[in-house]
């Protein structure tokens, strides 16, 4: 999809858009929620959580294989009194308590990475490396050419790495995938894991 001067209508994030201060990288944004009001909650959990609580280290060799990859630019740190020590979080939604009205504060629902992700995963593997090496380059990163054995793996930190703290894409790849194991995580999974609540306010019962 173009512009009518030619050029792309989306277009993946770059190093320079988090210089701009654009953490979500509006470029990316297919369908986005348009949010007026937004009330900060990271960080403001009870100390008992604590034990969930990623290092700065965990998470640059567990899940970024200690690269320079520019997503590891999201994530900020702040000391938080519950858990007495410096917690990790994103700087995905910084930009939503400004009072600048002109500032875009749109959640993403589906991103174009998103797309990119899907066909890494599905497409023959010679044309999945070309979108994978596209896709690396654009978020600063080394490219190593998958494997069929490698893929799914290669994918799964992916979607962490692209994902954190925006909703369920995630949680729905490890869903799809019957991962018996998360990132980051030391809590083993199961079928009925997966499965998720229905509303009470959807199946009447109150």
């Amino acid at each position: 999809m173009k512009n009518p001067d030619g050029n792309p209508k989306f277009t993946l994030g770059t190093q320079s858009d988090i210089t701009n201060s654009d953490f979500l990288f509006y470029s990316e944004h297919l369908v986005g929620l348009g949010l007026t009001e937004w009330v900060d909650k990271q960080g403001a959990f009870s100390g008992r959580f604590s034990a969930y609580v990623n290092s700065y280290a965990n998470i640059n060799s567990m899940l970024y294989d200690n690269q320079t990859d520019m997503r590891m630019n999201l994530f900020t740190s702040s000391y938080s009194y519950s858990f007495g020590t410096s917690v990790y979080g994103t700087r995905k939604y910084s930009k939503f308590t400004s009072t600048d009205y002109n500032s875009p504060k749109s959640i993403p629902l589906i991103r174009l990475s998103e797309l990119y992700l899907i066909l890494i995963e599905t497409a023959p593997l010679e044309e999945a490396n070309q979108y994978y090496k596209t896709f690396r380059s654009s978020r600063s990163a080394s490219y190593t050419a998958l494997t069929e054995p490698t893929r799914v793996r290669e994918v799964e930190k992916e979607y962490v790495r692209e994902f954190f703290s925006e909703g369920g894409q995630s949680f729905f790849m490890y869903k799809r995938l019957n991962a018996a194991s998360l990132l980051l995580s030391s809590e083993g999974m199961s079928a009925d894991k997966y499965e998720l609540p229905i509303p009470t306010d959807e199946t009447g019962e109150f």
